[in-house]
């Protein structure tokens, strides 16, 4: 429900039109007003009033703001950071912020030679949200796109040269749980992949919180710029319990992050699986045809294939590849796999529909 008031605030600056946004509602509609009775305000609040994650509302806001606004905007955004089922926000801001930039948008400049902040993000984290309290503040300063955004072609995984590790720890949590988290992370790691790849930790103490956290964040970079990631997520409820819960112990911790990483590598994507969905819009809006090599085909992309098609007229191929020479790709038609997934290596295609910011070119957007 705060992503879609956020969205409404972004675009027209004000919520006349939008019917049935409660909680418990079961129909929402929303009628646009007519431009000049919108007024764009400069900065726009979201607050989830819990440890609903901030990540979530990032994924809603960004295209909003990229592509229907005319001027620059600045999101403040209060929640969780690091929230229990969703991406961690150090997952947005080192494997999904990097990605969209380098990919969509390579050429941006090229767009509009004259206004050299098109398309800027610039994020900053005021104060880490934590499970139950929450309190997390995350401000984004976002500069609206009047080009297209280019294809993204990631077809090609490249061989792993460096792990980043991100370990924090905040209120009661102890260093010591940190160093365990980070050691057996590493200790993981270093059973399946050549011990001549670096790997460099960083364990960072969160002072600047409401609440006690722990968590743990591995991102692996390749020769051809892929990024894929594994983290895991502790809070103190589940520290008091660790006795009677081992899998929330601070080396299991560690241990589950690396099992993730490791499986999305072995995936053979280019993408994770937490990447491949929010890459979907972009690849539908985006100005030509854009590759993406998956591993597992996630119920989260499909449906977000399914709502970009809906939403834009897009339209998806998906071949899962053959994984021998006595088995033949084939396109992926079914919707649904074993535990949410279609295994496999999966080649997603889209022809995207050039949109354009319409209030800075004056039409629909699509050209």
């Amino acid at each position: 429900m705060t992503g879609i008031l956020l969205c409404v605030d972004i675009s027209v600056g004000n919520r006349y039109g939008l019917k049935g946004c409660r909680l418990e509602s079961l129909q929402l509609s929303y009628y646009q007003r007519p431009e000049n009775n919108c007024v764009e305000v400069n900065t726009v609040a979201g607050d989830t009033q819990t440890a609903g994650s901030i990540s979530l509302l990032l994924q809603a806001a960004l295209p909003v703001a990229l592509f229907a606004r005319s001027t620059p905007l600045k999101l403040v955004l209060k929640g969780g950071t690091n929230a229990t089922f969703a991406p961690q926000y150090d997952y947005w801001a080192q494997v999904f912020l990097p990605t969209f930039q380098e990919q969509f948008l390579k050429n941006y400049k090229k767009n509009n030679n004259d206004n050299k902040d098109e398309g800027k993000i610039q994020p900053t984290v005021v104060r880490r949200g934590y499970f139950p309290q929450g309190g997390g503040h995350v401000e984004v300063q976002i500069d609206p796109l009047q080009g297209t955004i280019c294809p993204v072609k990631l077809v090609q995984r490249g061989e792993v040269q460096q792990i980043d590790i991100r370990s924090y720890y905040a209120g009661t949590i102890t260093p010591s749980m940190a160093q365990e988290m980070t050691e057996a992370a590493i200790d993981e790691l270093q059973q399946e992949i050549p011990r001549s790849i670096p790997i460099k930790a960083n364990i960072v103490h969160e002072t600047n919180v409401l609440d006690s956290g722990y968590g743990i964040l591995l991102v692996a970079k390749t020769t051809t710029g892929c990024r894929l990631a594994g983290s895991a997520l502790g809070t103190i409820s589940n520290y008091r319990k660790r006795k009677k819960a081992k899998q929330q112990q601070p080396g299991q911790l560690g241990r589950v992050a690396a099992q993730e990483l490791l499986k999305n590598l072995q995936d053979g994507g280019c993408v994770d699986e937490w990447l491949q969905d929010q890459l979907i819009i972009f690849m539908a809006l985006a100005e030509g045809e854009s590759e993406v090599l998956a591993g597992s085909l996630t119920l989260h992309t499909q449906t977000a294939i399914w709502v970009a098609e809906t939403l834009t007229n897009a339209k998806f191929d998906v071949t899962r590849l053959a994984s021998s020479d006595k088995e033949a790709a084939t396109r992926t038609t079914t919707r649904y796999g074993q535990n949410g997934r279609i295994t496999g290596k999966h080649l997603i295609r889209c022809t995207g529909i050039r949109f354009k910011n319409p209030k800075l070119h004056g039409t629909k957007g699509k050209e």
